[in-house]
């Protein structure tokens, strides 16, 4: 185990650090504020990606969700274990809030004039119950981790976050959408799965990729121009009248 994340840390922060720099160069002008939000969700992953990795590095005991922590803030600082799990789940829950509210103003920005979106003060509560539990999550560990009661903390968070999407869900009066898109998502919480899916789906992203990959030529150049057709090409060019003399005139006198 320890090998493999060793061999697949600096993989996934290569990956990381590309995806930040593509969403941040190459997102059009018109998607400012989608990229705000592809911006936190790429930051909190890549946090959270190095807690499991380097700095926490927790060991996973069934049914709990963490015994120990073996990694840098352990043996450099001996930081508690109760305390690193804290920031851990409080990196993942940013990434719950942050994943819930990107999808949120993506589905209000792609459906058409009429239909039901996501009013400001629904946006806010979901940001409000993203932090809620956050805080929640945190607590809850530290009490687990004082107490010795690991199954809390594991049994809050198990609980809490399905409470936290059917909260979504039926206030949004929207139940197969959105938790389609949940439950779509969860298994791409990895960052570095979450970025190849980011910079495959989306075509801006992708012929980005490939031209710096060099497997594709610059983008610009692919773009189609339309070529609008000069008048010549639009007009009919009828034949000129030949002019003919009359049968008159060529009747000798």
């Amino acid at each position: 185990m320890f090998i493999y994340e060793l061999s697949f840390a600096p993989f996934a922060t290569i990956i990381n650090c590309f995806a930040f720099f593509i969403v941040i160069k190459h997102t059009p002008a018109t998607m400012k504020q989608y990229r705000k939000y592809l911006i936190g969700v790429q930051f909190w992953m890549a946090v959270f990606d190095l807690c499991v990795h380097a700095l926490i590095r927790p060991l996973f005991f069934f049914p709990y969700v963490a015994m120990g922590a073996t990694g840098f803030l352990s043996h450099l600082f001996h930081i508690p274990a109760h305390l690193q799990m804290s920031c851990m789940m409080l990196s993942l829950c940013a990434n719950f809030a942050g994943l819930m509210s990107t999808l949120m103003y993506r589905r209000n920005q792609m459906l058409p004039p009429g239909s039901f979106k996501f009013s400001e003060t629904q946006m806010r509560l979901s940001h409000c119950s993203g932090v809620i539990m956050q805080v929640a999550n945190c607590i809850f560990y530290y009490i687990a981790g004082l107490n010795n009661l690991g199954p809390l903390g594991a049994t809050f968070t198990l609980f809490l976050l399905p409470m936290g999407f059917s909260f979504v869900t039926i206030f949004t009066q929207m139940d197969a959408p959105i938790l389609q898109m949940a439950i779509s998502y969860i298994p791409s919480f990895h960052s570095t799965v979450y970025t190849l899916i980011l910079l495959i789906h989306t075509p801006v992203y992708l012929d980005a990729t490939l031209c710096y990959l060099r497997l594709r030529k610059d983008s610009r150049m692919r773009r189609p121009t339309l070529i609008e057709p000069s008048h010549s090409e639009t007009t009919v060019q009828r034949p000129k009248p030949v002019k003919t003399q009359s049968l008159t005139s060529n009747i000798v006198h």
